[in-house]
């Protein structure tokens, strides 16, 4: 069965650079797909997450893209090694821990990585770097203006705010009012 290209919808997007400025919200963007995008297509915009217990059922529900299946697959393989290695720092006996399979090497290298880096906000953006890198890999193999190029780019806009939203005044005043309340009075 022949894709179904958005010339024209494609053609408008601008480019996204990671750190770049966020040139619209993914609520606007998903808004736009749904005017834009064939109904088959658009009911495939939920799978585009990153939090998402990606199950066998789930994979299944994701059948009918090619790109929304490697996309989920590749983000199993990186929870799956941040878990192993998230085990491993814990120190947890050899028979408490689960046999890590067959995952690309530039996954579980960048998850040892972000599991024993200190700061948070590199751990992230060094994980984050590595999906932009991968929508870009998966998106090579696919026609540039067929749906998987507008999936990856609401996955890159995802990734975007969330770099945006990573602020260390704002985790700060977070963590003072959090501590506050645990200590029993007001940050």
């Amino acid at each position: 069965m022949r894709s179904h290209n958005y010339y024209y919808f494609v053609a408008t997007l601008q480019s996204l650079e990671y750190g770049g400025l966020v040139p619209m919200e993914q609520s606007a963007f998903i808004q736009l797909c749904q005017k834009y995008l064939t109904k088959k297509d658009a009911d495939f915009l939920c799978f585009c997450q990153f939090d998402a217990k990606i199950t066998a059922e789930l994979l299944k529900e994701a059948a009918g893209s090619d790109f929304i299946q490697r996309f989920l697959l590749w983000e199993r393989d990186l929870a799956l090694s941040l878990t192993y290695h998230r085990t491993q720092k814990l120190g947890r006996s050899q028979e408490d821990e689960m046999p890590l399979p067959a995952i690309a090497a530039e996954i579980t290298e960048a998850a040892q990585n972000a599991v024993y880096t200190d700061n948070p906000r590199l751990a992230m953006i060094s994980l984050d770097t590595l999906r932009w890198q991968m929508l870009d890999s998966l998106i090579a193999t696919h026609d540039f203006f067929g749906v998987s190029n507008v999936y990856a780019y609401l996955l890159k806009l995802i990734l975007m705010e969330r770099l945006g939203k990573f602020d260390k005044e704002l985790g700060a005043k977070m963590y003072r009012e959090s501590y506050g309340f645990v200590m029993g009075g007001s940050a």
